[in-house]
């Protein structure tokens, strides 16, 4: 950390050692990765709170918390509500949120907003619902572009596929079912079926 506040030119000379949001064993294995002098110290509403770490290799994300982490919160009496799941980025929180609703686990965060939900089909509905007022004023790119936005927010990739042959078949069937849908109901009705 020292060569990285030098770049920084952060100050050195300040000292923090009360660590507030972290148990013991949390503030030990932070003190290995990044030694301080003086040693951090739990001080919070955490600082009787003894559970230790652990490493835990699995086939996937999924599996660790279903099979791992979650037993363990019941185990320590710790409700869903205080406990969260950290990731380095929060691209793949989208697919975990939506798995772990699926499961039956309450989720709140990336992926389970319903603001945030609603706003993936909200731009694809857009372009839908004017390719069908006047297919000519559209063009088929906005719509590609709509549907790859709609898809790598709903699964945290890029799926370049929409560009190909395969794609644009996709698409066509994407817009006879939105005609189809269109002579069915009003829009209300519309943007329920169409979304599902």
């Amino acid at each position: 950390m020292e060569p990285f506040a030098r770049d920084v030119r952060a100050r050195t000379d300040l000292h923090l050692t009360g660590n507030f949001r972290s148990s013991p064993p949390i503030v030990r294995h932070a003190e290995l990765l990044i030694p301080r002098d003086p040693a951090m110290q739990s001080v919070g509403r955490y600082r009787n709170f003894h559970v230790v770490p652990s490493l835990v290799q699995t086939s996937g994300t999924f599996e660790a918390i279903t099979e791992h982490f979650l037993p363990l919160l019941t185990d320590t009496g710790i409700p869903f509500g205080e406990a969260a799941i950290l990731a380095r980025e929060w691209s793949p929180l989208f697919p975990l949120s939506r798995r772990l609703r699926e499961f039956g686990i309450p989720v709140v965060g990336p992926g389970a907003r319903p603001y945030r939900r609603s706003r993936l089909f909200a731009s694809l509905a857009e372009q839908l619902c004017g390719y069908l007022v006047d297919p000519a004023a559209h063009s088929t790119r906005q719509l590609e572009r709509a549907l790859l936005h709609a898809v790598q927010d709903a699964t945290a990739r890029v799926c370049l596929e929409i560009f190909s042959f395969t794609g644009r078949v996709t698409l066509v069937k994407l817009l006879r079912e939105a005609e189809r849908l269109a002579q069915r109901g009003g829009a209300v009705q519309w943007l329920d079926a169409m979304s599902r």
